[in-house]
């Protein structure tokens, strides 16, 4: 028996008895799940407050409020300074206003204080791929940290490991907290499994996070991707067309969800029926969308009135669309619409000032000018006729078939005459242009070699030239042919001389055309472009001198097989010259007046220059810049502009760049053929090429983009453009990979000098601060890569030991 004193002696909670204790312990903790943030149970889940605010600062990004939005994020991270989405978001605001290397500088520091998972995936999005130690540190200290499994799959998926992406994105959905992260997370899952054929289970898994939703933006989210899920390619079905019909017409996704979801209704509605119904989504949504997204629904209309046949209609969207966001629709589709709306001089017009700065294309598309003037003003027969044969030779048969249904009216039997002469032109560039088809889609009949392309070739152009096929055939493979270090064959492009037929035949139709087969490829190749002008070249770069032919050329008819398949490719060297897409650049002009319409006050243009930068181990090395490319732009353009306002680009800014590019062929084809006048230099290509031809040609690539950077009137272009082309470009392209090389190169020479440029941080990504160099400094620079590289002759040699010229 126990003891009255020793009973006494013990504190009053040991009276307690084992049951009572045990429901204390789970009435507390029950108390603290109630007192904690209710949308997870772990730090950095989100505080339903601050979920609000995000959901908040949404809707105003959807509507255009950028500044609400930024101030919703922001009291968001204060709210819960842990949960990651309204920081990454943030961080995105500061990435796409240019100062991605001073958030990345922030995000540093904050590790440094405190290695918290939140704090590591956020720095690590900044890193790129570099960014994966970063995330595998964080799931060490939180093996449930989904952000950091979700990144993990994003790295993976980007260097397409795909098991590997999906395994993550599986790991990600499981611990997703809060409604945010598991509409994100589920929406990731759903697209990853969509990418491997397993649509049937990412359906599921979206209609079961759909039923869980408590907000009607997660449901619109959720929708939103099981519509574009069942509108994939080849594989559309009729849920997926109505639901995505429904969020058109609903007007409430942000402008790059209603891009995406509009290309893939587009393709998914072929009937006539599927194609009203479309219009009227479009007709819905731009009735509460804000402008940007009205306009963008303004040009889907344009071109759905044009289609129509209604060509006035068509022109007032495209007017209406371009007052709402001050962008102006281009090119020859629009010169085409104006002629059938009757605004003849305005067609030919409009389409000259495109091309405003470039005086011999200007100069060329006005001589239509007056023609059309004539045709409008005096409204007869023969003013059209002659109008008629002006577009006819500079191969415009769609311009053609609309004119002659206007003469039709004046001249029935005239007008017959120029329809069949028209759609004689149209069907053989459409006959050519489903030949390319059947070679990327590698048809059972596609041609297999260069003669087979060229058979096919004459079979489609035959009709429009008035010639048999057999002859056409025959003579086209009799052609002359060039062999590029037996790594490469092509038919003579240029009509000049012995043995030209195909390049002389199609300069009929107004055609350049360009077809050959390379090592390492799928097969055979053509590319047709509408030819502008064609004019001598001849000058001298780093000693060298070349001279050939440029083929300036409209909006292509038929790219390159790259093209087609989605890279970005203006031109093209020859062995004798080089072509150039002037419509293939004018995008990139139009970027660089955006830009500099949105940064047109230069004190904020010298603040984004100055600003902070991360600290690097290895500060030669190329990492993400977030924008360097377009600060370099705005360096340039400010100081074009005096320091006193940052001066527009235009088209003939980047047409010149990429001109100097393809010069920087014609110098190595000077240095390099023929092959036996230089058998070191020859050697010295094919080792640095690897001895492969996609080696080959990123060395070329990688010399004539150099040769670019040391004869620019300001290298500041040419190097911004080529570093915002390498990091948004697809490395496995030599382009890409080769500007990737090549401002590796540049990164480790500038380190080497780094002592000499006082302006740089030594212990900074030097990436990061090409902008604070001036022009000279970087030509420099290019001009010492380009001595090491043996590209062009050394300053003592004569100039006459330049190869013969071409």
């Amino acid at each position: 028996m126990r003891s009255t004193s020793t009973v006494a002696e013990r504190p009053r909670y040991a009276r307690w008895s084992a049951p009572a204790w045990l429901a204390l312990i789970l009435c507390l903790w029950g108390l603290a799940c109630q007192a904690g943030p209710r949308a997870g149970d772990r730090p950095g889940a989100g505080r339903p407050e601050a979920q609000e605010a995000v959901w908040r600062a949404r809707a105003a990004a959807a509507q255009g409020d950028e500044g609400l939005r930024r101030a919703l994020l922001e009291r968001a991270a204060d709210l819960d300074p842990e949960w990651v989405v309204p920081q990454r978001e943030l961080d995105t605001l500061e990435v796409e206003a240019l100062r991605g290397p001073s958030a990345w500088a922030r995000r540093q520091r904050a590790v440094q204080e405190s290695e918290t998972p939140a704090r590591l995936y956020l720095l690590g999005r900044l890193e790129g791929d570099d960014g994966a130690a970063r995330f595998q540190r964080a799931l060490e200290l939180d093996a449930r940290h989904a952000w950091s499994q979700h990144a993990l799959g994003v790295v993976a998926a980007r260097q397409g490991r795909a098991k590997e992406a999906l395994r993550h994105a599986r790991e990600a959905a499981r611990h997703a907290q809060g409604e945010v992260e598991q509409v994100e997370f589920t929406r990731v899952l759903a697209a990853r499994l969509g990418a491997t054929d397993a649509r049937d289970e990412a359906r599921r898994i979206l209609r079961e996070a759909r039923e869980r939703c408590t907000r009607a933006e997660s449901r619109g989210a959720l929708d939103l991707q099981l519509a574009e899920l069942g509108l994939a390619p080849g594989n559309a079905d009729d849920e997926a067309i109505d639901l995505g019909l429904e969020l058109v017409a609903g007007g409430v996704l942000a402008l790059d969800e209603l891009q995406r979801l509009c290309l893939l209704l587009e393709l998914a509605c072929q009937t006539r029926d599927l194609q009203v119904l479309l219009e009227r989504a479009l007709w819905e949504g731009a009735r509460a969308a804000p402008p940007a997204t009205r306009a963008f629904l303004e040009r889907q209309l344009a071109w759905r009135a044009e289609e129509a046949g209604d060509a006035q209609a068509a022109l007032r969207r495209l007017e209406a669309a371009e007052l709402l966001d001050g962008e102006s629709a281009s090119g020859p589709r629009l010169r085409l619409l104006r002629l059938r709306a009757g605004r003849l001089v305005e067609a030919f017009e409009r389409r000259a000032d495109e091309f405003a700065g470039l005086l011999a294309v200007e100069a060329r598309l006005r001589e239509l000018v007056e023609p059309a003037r004539r045709a409008e003003d005096e409204g007869d027969a023969r003013s059209l006729v002659a109008l008629l044969e002006a577009c006819e030779a500079r191969g415009l048969h769609e311009e053609c078939a609309v004119l002659a249904r206007r003469l039709g009216e004046l001249d029935a039997r005239a007008g017959a005459e120029w329809e069949r002469r028209a759609i004689a032109g149209r069907s053989a560039l459409a006959a050519l242009r489903r030949l390319a088809a059947k070679i990327d889609r590698r048809a059972d009949d596609a041609p297999r070699d260069l003669d087979a392309l060229l058979a096919g070739m004459a079979a489609c152009a035959a009709p429009a030239l008035g010639r048999p096929v057999d002859e056409l055939a025959t003579a086209w493979r009799a052609d002359e042919r060039e062999s590029h270090f037996g790594l490469a064959e092509m038919v003579e492009p240029l009509p000049d001389g012995r043995a030209r037929n195909l390049a002389r035949d199609l300069r009929a139709l107004g055609r350049f055309v360009l077809c050959g087969d390379h090592a390492g490829s799928a097969g055979p190749d053509l590319v047709v472009l509408p030819l502008i002008l064609e004019s001598p070249l001849r000058g001298e770069h780093l000693g060298v001198r070349y001279e050939g032919t440029v083929s300036l050329c409209e909006a292509a008819d038929i790219g390159p097989r790259a093209a087609r398949q989605g890279s970005a490719i203006a031109g093209a060297a020859l062995h004798k010259g080089y072509w150039l897409d002037l419509d293939a650049v004018r995008p990139a002009a139009a970027a660089w007046r955006r830009a500099a319409e949105e940064w047109d006050d230069p004190r904020a243009v010298r603040e984004l220059l100055a600003q902070e930068t991360p600290r690097s181990a290895d500060p030669a090395k190329l990492v993400p810049t977030h924008g360097e490319g377009r600060r370099l732009m705005l360096a340039a353009l400010l100081e074009r502009g005096g320091g006193e306002h940052v001066a527009a680009a235009s088209v003939a800014d980047v047409a010149s760049l990429a001109m100097l590019h393809e010069e920087g062929h014609l110098v190595d084809r000077a240095l390099h053929l023929p092959v036996w006048r230089n058998l070191p230099g020859v050697m010295r290509l094919l080792v640095d090429g690897g001895f492969t031809a996609h080696g080959v040609q990123e060395e070329l690539e990688l010399r004539a983009e150099l040769v670019g950077w040391c004869k620019a009137p300001d290298p500041r272009l040419a190097i911004g453009k080529a570093l915002s082309d390498a990091e948004a470009g697809d490395a496995r392209t030599p382009h890409a990979s080769a500007y990737r090389r090549l401002l590796g190169d540049f990164l480790r020479l500038l380190h080497e000098r780094v002592a000499e440029h006082p302006r740089l941080d030594p212990g900074a990504p030097l990436c990061m601060q090409l902008s604070r160099l001036s022009a000279d400094e970087l030509r420099e620079l290019a001009l010492e890569l380009s001595r090491r590289r043996h590209l062009g002759l050394p300053p003592s040699a004569p100039i006459g030991r330049a190869v013969k010229q071409t």
